[in-house]
């Protein structure tokens, strides 16, 4: 395997590891929430440490699934880590229609604060 293809690969293991940190039940004092946020801290450097247009295409589009699920408060973060890599790792993006049909439900949601979100 070459070099191009193990960081590919550990860019892989990385986005796997972020998100069962971010689907784990945890019942500690920090919450779930807490837990949840700590992750998304995370992409910017994860966007940094494997810029490939695979993991990055990746990464959003599990973002996109958690913005749609998540109640407002992350999808805030959530909003935030697309703006913080909005000018360098977005034009990475294979697959910019598919990201916009994962967001696109919120639009249609009876929840103000959460349209307003995804306005941004």
């Amino acid at each position: 395997m070459t070099d191009n293809g193990t960081q590919h690969s550990e860019g892989q293991k990385a986005l796997l590891e972020l998100e069962s940190k971010f689907t784990a039940k945890k019942s500690s004092i920090q919450g779930t929430n807490g837990m949840q946020l700590r992750v998304l801290a995370l992409f910017p450097r994860l966007f940094e440490d494997y810029p490939y247009p695979v993991v990055v295409t990746a990464a959003i589009l599990k973002l996109a699934d958690w913005f749609r699920q998540s109640n407002n408060v992350l999808k805030f973060y959530i909003y935030r880590v697309f703006e913080q890599s909005s000018e360098a790792h977005l034009p990475k993006l294979i697959n910019t229609e598919e990201t916009v049909r994962r967001i696109l439900p919120v639009l249609y949601s009876n929840d103000y604060v959460a349209r307003s979100i995804t306005l941004r």
